[in-house]
């Protein structure tokens, strides 16, 4: 079973190296023989998670492995993701009083106005930057936002990837957004008189957990794509379970135990596999995967 999971997630990173953004970004970066070469590199997993099938899942050094190479993928995905945002960020327009995102009009799936939608709706809440303008320029749609401060990732890594408890739990006190995309590139620190303001960015994803006028809240469904980020999404994201204020509660603990550890060290697919058998009930497992790692005080 969980070296099905992990070929699911795979097949997610195959289309990701093969999308013509990404070779795109890859020739003006200089890094496509890379690309290729990690193309290769997951080839070869993919053909030994083949014979994984016919292995004792319940053999430690098997964890391990299938551990390492969720670990693999997943460092992998962070790296396409990181070039992905990169090459956003470059075509964003950095000016004295704000921040221009921009999106070709002829885009597919276009998501500029909608997360416009979303910080009007917001509009004047704590930690939510002020919408300047949304419309057309030219060949784009273009949306001008707050300029803002550096990303916690920024600060953790200035930091030497490691934060204390203290500053670990003054970030949880104001991290109380649902997105469907909790990570750390997503939370920026604000300017001047409200440098110590964390603000959340990038709604592209988020969704109404209820109905504004019923307040009735949205179905249980199942078999859903994973959205947002695989490295912090929740068990039932990845079980493919509809999404609500429980995944961003536990893709915010995922985050927290990042800063404090200085990475994950999850064997989320482990958990999965778990959740897959009914070998033990979803609280218990939550609760023994943060008691086991998280650090002694």
């Amino acid at each position: 079973m969980a070296e099905l999971v992990l070929s699911a997630f795979l097949g997610v990173l195959f289309e990701k190296l093969a999308s013509a953004a990404l070779k795109s970004i890859a020739l003006n970066k200089g890094v496509d023989a890379e690309i290729k070469k990690w193309q290769r590199s997951l080839n070869q997993i993919q053909g030994v998670l083949a014979d994984a099938s016919h292995k004792e899942i319940t053999s430690p050094p098997v964890k391990r492995w299938l551990n390492d190479l969720q670990h693999l993928a997943y460092d992998i995905d962070d790296i396409l993701d990181g070039w992905v945002t990169e090459a956003m960020q470059s075509e964003s327009t950095h000016k004295s009083e704000g921040i221009t995102n921009k999106e070709s009009v002829k885009t597919k799936h276009p998501q500029l106005h909608y997360e416009a939608k979303l910080y009007m709706l917001l509009q004047g809440g704590t930690g939510v930057p002020h919408l300047k303008w949304i419309g057309v320029e030219g060949e784009y749609n273009a949306m001008v936002i707050d300029l803002l401060g550096p990303s916690l990732e920024d600060l953790f890594n200035y930091c030497n990837r490691k934060f204390t408890l203290k500053t670990v739990l003054m970030l949880a006190d104001q991290m109380r957004f649902s997105s469907r995309d909790i990570k750390p590139d997503n939370f920026l620190m604000g300017l001047g008189r409200k440098a110590n303001q964390v603000y959340i960015i990038d709604y592209g994803l988020a969704k109404k957990y209820r109905d504004a006028q019923t307040h009735k809240h949205i179905p249980y469904r199942e078999n859903k794509n994973l959205t947002g980020t695989a490295r912090y999404a929740s068990v039932n994201t990845h079980l493919g379970v509809e999404q609500s204020r429980r995944d961003d509660l536990e893709s915010l603990g995922y985050v927290l135990m990042y800063f404090l550890r200085g990475r994950l060290n999850i064997s989320l697919l482990y958990l999965i596999v778990c959740l897959f058998l009914n070998k033990l009930p979803k609280w218990s497992l939550r609760f023994g995967h943060f008691c086991h790692f998280s650090p002694k005080l």
